[in-house]
């Protein structure tokens, strides 16, 4: 007599594996698509603060050309200068 396993355990043992090797591949891209995410928004920061850095000594430099303001008659900041 040939000792076999029946179809419906067969059945539910596969249909279990490809159940577990989807939630561990779904899980898994959850994992990474937050590193780099975490990553890249870090990097961002750091690309903003390098330029506002820049921004601010272009502003404070001396090497600023002054500029005419379109109304000068009001307190306006024009290029980090204000007039009045």
């Amino acid at each position: 007599m040939r000792k076999s396993i029946s179809t419906a355990f067969f059945s539910m043992v596969s249909t279990l594996m490809v159940l577990g090797i989807v939630l561990m591949g779904c899980s898994e891209w959850v994992l990474f698509k937050n590193y780099f995410a975490k990553d890249r928004y870090e990097t961002l920061d750091q690309v903003v603060n390098v330029a506002k850095r820049t921004a601010e000594y272009l502003v404070n430099s001396e090497t600023m050309p002054h500029r005419k303001c379109v109304f000068p008659d009001t307190a306006v900041n024009c290029g980090g200068y204000v007039t009045k």
